[in-house]
C-alpha cells in the first residue's frame, strides 16, 4: 500500500511539473502573456550576453525585482527586448502596482557592482 501511495506522489510531481522559473513571477511580454522560457533566455546583442532573466532579477530598481518575484502587487511588462542604448542594450519595462502604471523603466545590460543599471 505504501508503495502505491509513494508512486502516486511521484507521478503527480512528474505530470504537474515544477515551473522553470517562479510560479509567482508576474512578468509579461508585449502581447500580454507571461514570458515564455525562450523570452526569459533572450540575450543582449551588444556582446555582453545578458539574459532577460539576469537583468530583471538583478535590476538596481526594487520595483523591478518585486515584479519578478510577484510581490507587493507589482507586475512587469517587457515593452521592448534589447534595443540599443548608449552603454549597450536595454529592456524597456512598464511597471504596474495593483494594476496602475507606476513607472516606465529601462534596464540596461551594463552592470554596476552586482546590479544592472536601471533608469525609471
Amino acid at each position: 500500500m505504501f508503495g502505491m501511495v509513494a508512486s502516486a506522489f511521484v507521478l503527480a510531481g512528474v505530470f504537474l511539473g515544477v515551473p522553470s522559473f517562479s510560479a509567482n513571477a508576474d512578468v509579461y511580454s508585449p502581447n500580454g502573456v507571461l514570458l515564455s522560457s525562450a523570452e526569459w533566455k533572450q540575450t543582449s546583442t551588444d556582446g555582453k550576453n545578458v539574459t532577460v532573466r539576469d537583468a530583471l532579477t538583478n535590476s538596481a530598481n526594487p520595483m523591478i525585482v518585486s515584479g519578478v518575484k510577484g510581490v507587493n502587487g507589482y507586475t512587469l511588462t517587457v515593452m521592448s527586448f534589447w534595443s540599443d542604448s548608449a552603454g549597450g542594450n536595454e529592456l524597456e519595462i512598464e511597471v504596474r502596482q495593483h494594476g496602475s502604471v507606476k513607472a516606465n523603466c529601462e534596464v540596461t545590460s551594463t552592470k554596476t557592482g552586482t546590479t544592472y543599471d536601471t533608469d525609471c
